[in-house]
């Protein structure tokens, strides 16, 4: 005959389940060169992108490529042209183009519209 299971049989308990919750992942920050500047009198509109692309207008003629910009530098790099290099300088709304020998182009940040 079989033996009755004996009272207070150990039973297994499901597993202890952890919930982990990934730390959050920070939101890029907005790169301050992004956007788009105009020059005094419309002499100059440059669109800094936020994948690197750019486009400039000056003096009627049009270029569009990539940029890059590291250690006060911004570098243009327009699709079939030479890399055009200027320094540069952000203040607020303003950005400054420097050039060795020539006076500071300041360029104003256009306001978005919505």
């Amino acid at each position: 005959e079989a033996a009755p299971a004996p009272s207070g049989a150990a039973t297994a308990a499901p597993a202890a389940v952890e919930l982990v919750t990934p730390a959050p992942t920070p939101a890029p920050t907005a790169n301050p060169l992004c956007g788009r500047w105009t020059a005094a009198e419309g002499a100059l509109a440059l669109t800094l992108l936020p994948d690197g692309g750019f486009a400039a207008e000056a003096g009627g003629a049009q270029a569009a490529g990539t940029y890059t910009a590291a250690n006060g530098v911004l570098t243009l790099l327009p699709d079939g042209r030479d890399a055009y290099a200027v320094r540069y300088r952000l203040d607020g709304a303003s950005l400054l183009l420097m050039q060795d020998g020539q006076e500071a182009l300041p360029l104003i940040r256009e306001e978005e519209t919505p």
